[in-house]
């Protein structure tokens, strides 16, 4: 077996984005008379918000519906990316680019909905780049399921085997690993302290990883 395409998480692998997703459920939660932290934030990060909504309204007993907290979430988020700055993060169009020469397809497969991936992609100018983007609301089961990695394989036409993922979290690497694809751990200090000890390599920097490398996990 041999590389034969590369997946992307998105928030916190291609951007900077878990403190501005955290700010934002913190600011949520203090709307509804709720006092948390960062770090009662970090066992969310890379499953579904649907997922995430449904544990924090059993944790607090919040009074509304799944429904309208992602919705205001959405909202919220939306606003933020509109108004941030480049939160890409470093290495990472560099990264793209030099898969892209190889003849490599890419992809995105994101616990994030498919409109704010598109804002993502858009605002950055990605769409050259990804052969397929998959989004958390296109499949059932969230991270740390493989599902979604599963059907980004399909839509690319390759084996999940022959698949590099990179993520951030242990919820992705998780998933990654039970999709049978070669996971490298991006080592990102903003998505909190990840346990990404499952995956075939760990990196603190996106300009440690190039074709090469990848097809060395392969064994050649």
């Amino acid at each position: 077996m041999s590389l034969s395409a590369v997946i992307f998480d998105m928030d916190g692998v291609i951007i900077d984005s878990e403190p501005l997703h955290v700010k934002v459920v913190i600011n949520m939660l203090g709307d509804l008379g709720v006092e948390v932290g960062a770090p009662d934030m970090i066992k969310y990060t890379g499953t579904s918000n649907a997922n995430m909504w449904d544990a924090i309204i059993a944790t607090y007993g919040l009074k509304k519906s799944k429904d309208e907290l992602r919705e205001d979430q959405h909202r919220r988020n939306m606003q933020t990316l509109a108004q941030c700055n480049n939160i890409l993060l470093a290495g990472i169009k560099e990264l793209m680019t030099e898969i892209q020469k190889e003849g490599l397809p890419m992809a995105i497969a994101s616990s994030s909905n498919m409109e704010y991936i598109q804002g993502v992609v858009e605002k950055y100018g990605l769409s050259a780049y990804m052969r397929a983007i998959v989004s958390g609301e296109q499949v059932k089961q969230s991270k740390p399921h493989p599902e979604i990695f599963l059907k980004t394989a399909h839509q690319l036409g390759v084996d999940p085997e022959a698949c590099v993922v990179i993520e951030d979290s242990q919820h992705g690497v998780q998933a990654g690993v039970d999709a049978g694809m070669k996971v490298i751990g991006l080592i990102n200090p903003n998505s909190g302290k990840q346990n990404l000890s499952k995956a075939s390599c760990c990196v603190d920097s996106l300009v440690s990883i190039n074709p090469a490398m990848m097809r060395g996990l392969f064994g050649r």
